[in-house]
């Protein structure tokens, strides 16, 4: 529509009207809508240009008086439209020609070239107030019934009427007398009766405002008034109700409303929102962008919820901002729970979505797409469709709301972009069909920015969350079992260096790890993981087994750990388990793998030594001994039993490992190495098979040549292979020879020699024996299931203990006393080894007695209970008197008991010694005479277990009672107590026991030491 109303203005180009800078976007704008000529700009071009550049109303005003003018007739236009509105009203306007060079509507023009805001402009014409001349005469009640229209369009719409009043257009039925007034003015200005008004004044209504608020039930309370006065005062104040022109009434009505609707919803907002910030809410809501925009500069300076109301007062100032705000605010106030509730309600409530709840219903239960087809008699693809459209039904709902859920519930959760499955439940608990709302939101897309990931349950908004995966991944290679008080730190630290969300890292530790006792446990929770774990954490040098103190300690640690559920192993039990899960460091002690400190190529070499070995085993102790130094280096092991376990852990699935030994081969043996070594040399000495095999153990070697048949042991540590022996069949005829020998009593393999360089010689030269022990072990291999063999007696079989105690003892049987010469040649006609005779003749005491110097007696019930009580008597108080008493110098014995035997420091010592042993220590001075006596009998508390620590007691004993001046005359008063016998021991002054200064005086005088 073109802008003049009563001549055509011709094809005047528009650049050329306007050919300023000031006007140089307008002129820009028009080229962009191909409008070259005046005459082609119309209103709808000014209004669109206006909003697009936020162009103000004055500056439209002006282009548009330019474009009236720019022509011939401009003038004549103007005096039209003067003359047109004198003609209506019959006045001219009072400033008509103030306004003379400004454009004028006309009653007729459509309101658009009013320039009212889009929204007035709008809501106007839906109720067909299309024309000028109609919003003339709208009054205040008809504007405010219109649907759309806030005070502050209302405010607009009657500031355009005034203005329309000052050029001089009318409304139908003006009204000289409605002026503007105050509500501060008094009511003398309505111009009503003096008696009504003198009423109202006595009653205290003297203002207009009061006046206003003037109830009809209050008016028949007011003294002399009578009905004509109560109807002049009530059609007055109905008829100021009614006008619109009353600017003040309106504007305080108005305020007082707005600022009490926008306290009243602020009172509704929940106290858990107050605090939080206000922008994050208004970051939700997406169908407010306009309204936001608009109110951007007031908004700046808000923080948290709280503090949207300080502006409530300056709020109430502007209609357009007030109501701009109630809709921010309506939705901070918002019970999502009732609005969703209403939303289900609202979506299934036609009955043409029956079928669409009903195949969700079925899906909530599980039921799959099949099923439902089978029951329903649809196709799968059908019920898919059907699924798909509750989705469809949903997102259309939701997309008529200003906000985004799942962004609102995020932040009244305290959430940040993530929000579980578990808080969507809590926060919608109470909510009707919330299994069937939280299904649509969980298996459709809602909205594009938040999905649900199905395996850890959460709703996640994709433009932030991009990191599920790695999260996923960061978490996989965490330890299998985390303490509970590490775990925080160790969430964060992950957060920090990967720039991870704490929530989604939070969440995906809780999927993966479980709760137990102290800790946090990925996967399950197995004995194998508690074992490793505690060994792990509590025993880094290892744990010694077979010890119930240490093992009750060890599943306490477990019960504390783990929790008193996890666990109910015997001890036993964990005696098996726990070298399944350690690595043995030594003897019965075993330790974590990670505590293994070992060079890699190291093992490396030791793989490859063994590799490159001979033998099919090799024992772990000559591996030990072939790399020590090189493990003392480069490692914690420091023994064989380490180095075996080690071996253990890196090398377990290439080698065998047995209990000493590693193979090469599943049934390879250590012994079958020894035997072999054996074999291939014929005789063989110990310290060769412990130079080849290094670090072999005697008590490996001993087990592994003990039980094998094929190695004999020849003696003095020769051994031979069976293989070298050059047996005969009639060589075993031998048996019967050996038999007749041992019929009585154990032979010594002595005895044996002799018998068989007489009736076996070729035995002996064949198989090159020449020693009594060589013959003893080839005897042994020959005839081993047929005699009892205890190097160097065979005896027959069922003896049940051979040595050569009890074989002297089976050969005096028949003696009931004997002399030690007799004895020794008994001995020696039957090759019987003894250490010494004084040994001997101990080893016999237990069935004889020596009586004197010369003579063993066998004892029966000669020496009774009473002689040993008065025995130890005597005997223990003359100890007494100096602390020791030298057997040799007792010289009377007329207080000791009578017996059979004469008393002598031998039959003496021979009894102490059988039976008094408890009570009475016997010390003997080292001597070789068989026949001297030396022994010092001694109280068993001095502790004395020696021959130097006795005189070292007994002279600093009697130093100490009378102090020796010089070493000589400590040895001459030794030598007078019968303390020493021959020379002077060498452990007297080599041991420091008397030491003394160039002048022969005792080093230290008085005082000994001990």
């Amino acid at each position: 529509m073109s802008l003049q109303t009563s001549k055509k203005i011709g094809k005047i180009p528009v650049r050329k009207v306007f050919n300023t800078d000031a006007y140089a976007e307008f002129v820009d704008y028009c080229t962009k809508c191909h409008v070259s000529s005046i005459d082609e700009v119309s209103q709808t071009v000014l209004a669109t240009f206006k909003s697009k550049y936020n162009r103000s109303s004055e500056e439209i005003e002006n282009i548009k008086v330019l474009l009236n003018t720019a022509g011939k007739g401009e003038d004549n236009r103007i005096q039209n439209n003067i003359n047109e509105n004198k003609s209506v009203s019959g006045k001219s306007s009072k400033n008509h020609k103030e306004k003379a060079q400004l454009w004028i509507p006309g009653y007729s023009d459509p309101i658009e070239i009013l320039n009212l805001s889009t929204r007035s402009t709008t809501a106007l014409k839906n109720v067909e107030i299309t024309t000028v001349e109609k919003l003339l005469n709208l009054d205040y009640q008809s504007l405010y019934a219109i649907r759309s229209i806030g005070k502050k369009s209302a405010e607009e719409i009657l500031a355009c009427q005034k203005k329309l009043v000052s050029y001089g257009l009318k409304k139908e039925n003006d009204n000289d007398q409605n002026s503007i007034i105050s509500l501060h003015d008094p009511i003398a200005n309505l111009n009503m009766s003096v008696r009504s008004t003198k009423a109202l004044n006595n009653h205290g209504i003297n203002t207009i405002e009061k006046f206003l608020e003037l109830k009809d039930q209050e008016l028949y309370d007011i003294n002399n008034i009578g009905k004509k006065s109560i109807e002049e005062i009530i059609s007055n104040r109905n008829n100021i109700k009614k006008t619109s022109e009353y600017k003040d009434v309106i504007r305080l009505s108005s305020q007082q409303k707005q600022l009490k609707q926008l306290n009243g919803i602020f009172q509704n907002i929940p106290k858990s929102r107050l605090g939080k910030s206000f922008h994050d809410y208004l970051s939700c809501m997406n169908g407010l962008d306009t309204v936001i925009n608009r109110l951007h500069a007031t908004l700046e300076s808000i923080h948290t919820i709280n503090d949207v109301s300080s502006l409530f007062e300056s709020l109430c100032l502007d209609d357009e901002m007030t109501e701009d705000f109630l809709l921010i605010l309506d939705i901070l106030a918002l019970d999502l729970k009732k609005y969703i509730n209403g939303l289900i309600k609202k979506m299934f409530s036609k009955q043409k979505y029956d079928r669409v709840l009903k195949v969700l219903q079925k899906r909530i239960k599980g039921d799959t797409l099949q099923k439902i087809s089978n029951e329903m008699g649809l196709t799968r693809e059908r019920i898919r469709q059907i699924e798909n459209k509750g989705g469809k039904l949903l997102l259309k709902h939701l997309n008529g709301f200003n906000i985004n859920i799942f962004a609102f519930i995020n932040i009244d959760y305290n959430c940040k972009d993530i929000i579980t499955i578990n808080e969507m439940d809590e926060y919608l608990n109470g909510i009707e069909n919330l299994d069937l709302f939280m299904y649509i939101l969980k298996t459709k897309r809602i909205w594009d920015s938040y999905s649900f990931n199905k395996r850890l349950n959460i709703f996640y908004n994709e433009r932030v969350i991009t990191d599920i995966d790695a999260v996923s991944n960061r978490i996989a290679v965490l330890s299998d079992i985390i303490e509970e008080d590490k775990k925080d730190d160790i969430l964060l630290q992950i957060s920090r260096e990967n720039n991870f969300s704490l929530k989604l890292i939070m969440i995906e530790f809780s999927s993966i790890y479980r709760h137990s006792g102290k800790v946090y446990v990925k996967g399950k929770l197995s004995l194998a993981r508690i074992y490793d774990y505690i060994l792990e954490k509590y025993y880094p040098a290892g744990i010694k087994l077979f010890k119930d103190s240490t093992i009750e300690q060890f599943k306490k640690r477990i019960t504390e750990i783990f929790g008193a559920n996890n666990f109910s192993e015997s001890n036993r039990a964990i005696y098996a388990k726990i070298p399944n899960q350690a690595v043995l460091c030594d003897r019965g002690m075993y330790i974590h793998p990670k505590y293994i400190v070992i060079n890699r190529e190291l093992i490396e070499e030791i793989d490859t030594f063994i590799a490159a070995s001979h033998r099919k085993v090799i024992s772990f102790n000559e591996l030990f001994e072939t790399f020590k130094q090189k493990l003392f280096v480069s490692s914690n092991i420091k023994n064989r039993y380490f180095l075996q376990g080690a071996l253990n852990f890196y090398l377990g699935k290439k080698y065998f490992l047995a209990r000493d030994t590693i193979s090469k081969e599943n049934d390879a043996d250590f012994t079958d190495e020894i035997e072999s070594y054996i074999r291939t040399r014929g005789e063989v000495y110990k310290a060769e098979v412990f130079a080849e095999f290094n670090g072999i153990s005697q008590i490996v070697f001993s087990m592994r040549t003990k039980y094998n048949k094929n190695i004999i042991y020849l003696g003095n540590g020769l051994y031979m292979h069976a293989d070298r022996l050059k047996l005969e069949k009639n060589d075993y005829q031998m048996k019967h020879t050996i038999a007749e020998c041992v019929k009585k009593n154990p032979v010594s393999s002595r005895k044996m020699l002799e018998l068989f360089r007489k009736a076996f010689p070729q035995f002996l030269t064949r198989n090159n024996i020449e020693t009594h022990e060589k013959l003893f072990g080839i005897l042994k291999f020959m005839f081993n299931d047929d005699f009892c063999f205890s190097r160097p007696y065979i005896a027959k079989l069922g003896v049940d203990e051979i040595s050569n105690k009890t074989v002297i003892h089976e050969y005096l049987q028949s003696y009931n006393s004997i002399t030690i010469p007799e004895l020794v040649e008994l001995c020696e006609e039957h090759q019987l080894k003894y250490f010494s005779i004084r040994n001997l003749i101990k080893n016999l005491n237990d069935e004889f007695l020596r009586i004197n110097s010369d003579t063993l007696v066998r004892v029966g019930t000669e020496i009774d209970e009473n002689i040993i009580v008065e025995t130890e008597k005597l005997l223990l108080e003359k100890i007494d008197k100096q602390g020791f008493l030298v057997a040799s110098k007792i010289d009377d014995y007329i207080l000791f008991p009578k017996t059979k035997f004469e008393w002598n420091p031998f039959l003496l010592r021979s009894i102490v010694e059988k039976y008094l042993d408890d009570t009475i220590n016997i010390n003997d001075i080292p001597t070789t005479d068989v026949y001297a006596m030396n022994s010092v009998f001694t109280d068993p508390q001095m502790e004395i277990d020696n021959y130097e620590s006795l005189l070292r007691n007994i002279l600093t004993a009697e130093n100490n009672n009378e102090p020796f001046s010089t070493t000589d005359e400590a040895i001459n008063w030794l030598k007078e107590q019968g303390l020493i016998m021959g020379n002077v021991p060498r452990c007297l002054l080599d041991e420091g026991i008397l030491l003394n200064d160039e002048s022969g005086r005792i080093i230290g005088g008085r005082k000994f030491s001990v």
